[in-house]
């Protein structure tokens, strides 16, 4: 069996996105839920590629949703594009992906949505 190490793991990743778009999986395309459940994997990595790099944290929970994807790639890109939209990997591992690691990202993207209680508005009550 071959190991990947990371650097490789990125440049098989890379081709394979790369592959997708000379096939004309439409790069350019709005990232969306849909796009990033496309049936093909490589239109998955590419989708997911063109979330983070649109900074949009909107996307967040999609990409979370990618994590337990049964493709290996697509998890490692995806965990790749949480780290860049938030700075924190929460532990996951794409090559041993655990229900548990999932929900910590859940919880972790849920928490960044709960809107901030304002001190002034409960002290003036």
């Amino acid at each position: 069996m071959l190991a990947l190490t990371s650097d490789r793991f990125i440049r098989c990743v890379s081709v394979i996105a790369g592959t997708c778009c000379a096939s004309g999986c439409h790069c350019g395309a709005p990232v969306t839920a849909t796009t990033m459940q496309a049936r093909d994997p490589a239109a998955r990595v590419a989708a997911i590629q063109r979330a983070a790099n649109t900074q949009d944290t909107s996307l967040l929970p999609h990409l979370v949703d990618r994590l337990d994807d049964e493709d290996s790639a697509v998890r490692f890109t995806a965990i790749i594009a949480l780290e860049k939209l938030t700075g924190k990997r929460l532990a996951y591992r794409y090559d041993v992906p655990s229900p548990a690691s999932v929900a910590s990202w859940r919880r972790f993207i849920e928490r960044r949505r709960a809107p901030t209680p304002n001190p002034e508005e409960s002290s003036a009550h």
